[in-house]
């Protein structure tokens, strides 16, 4: 299945609760610290997805780039909501890229690594549908996935303390990689095994950026 939607792509003008089901009714209704908090996470994490969506050229290109190929994406494909797994986000095939509204940092920069990342997962599926069953197709959307969201900068890594000289790109997404792929129960046991044999063609591969401008 491809990503597929009616509106045109603009950043959202309207808000939708995923915690509270708030109406024009309720506006005068006391809340719980907890509601509020909850409604201002989502407030916060959608304000995000439209900046992004505006001011990243990267995540723009993605999202050109999709269109490009059929699979129309629309703001509405994008969205955040409450999670019970402990994730930043996620890519579903029938729902979109979601952000974890409640578990996710509360920084652009955070949120514009994650939507890179489920950006690429999606463009992924949208070019070759990828078999979310098959441990060797997941291992390369992975691969491609952190190295082309910017989670390996030299930034980012010595904020974890992997900072390295030599091969710190390969090494790092390496690693995440294997991370990610050991959160498919199916990929758990031979997660490094499917890594290794995806690298030498998915590493390499940048699409869509391969001819995207250097000074987007």
């Amino acid at each position: 299945a491809k990503p597929a939607a009616s509106a045109p792509f603009t950043p959202s003008v309207f808000l939708f609760l995923s915690v509270v089901p708030v109406t024009l009714s309720m506006a005068d209704a006391e809340l719980t610290p907890a509601q509020d908090k909850a409604i201002r996470d989502h407030v916060e994490c959608e304000k995000r997805i439209d900046t992004a969506l505006t001011q990243n050229p990267w995540l723009r290109h993605i999202v050109e780039s999709m269109n490009g190929l059929s699979c129309r994406v629309t703001r509405a494909f994008f969205g955040c909501a409450p999670c019970e797994q402990a994730a930043e986000g996620f890519y579903d095939v029938e729902k979109g890229i979601t952000l974890c509204e409640n578990h996710i940092s509360k920084s652009q920069k955070a949120t514009e690594r994650v939507l890179m990342h489920e950006s690429i997962h999606a463009y992924d599926m949208c070019r070759a549908e990828v078999d979310n069953t098959d441990c060797l197709h997941i291992a390369c959307t992975e691969i491609r996935a952190v190295n082309l969201s910017n989670e390996c900068s030299y930034g980012s890594e010595l904020s974890r303390g992997n900072f390295r000289i030599r091969r710190q790109q390969p090494r790092c997404v390496t690693r995440r990689a294997t991370l990610a792929l050991q959160m498919h129960p199916q990929c758990v046991k031979d997660a490094e095994f499917f890594i290794r044999e995806a690298w030498d063609t998915c590493y390499v591969d940048e699409s869509p950026f391969q001819h995207a401008s250097r000074n987007m």
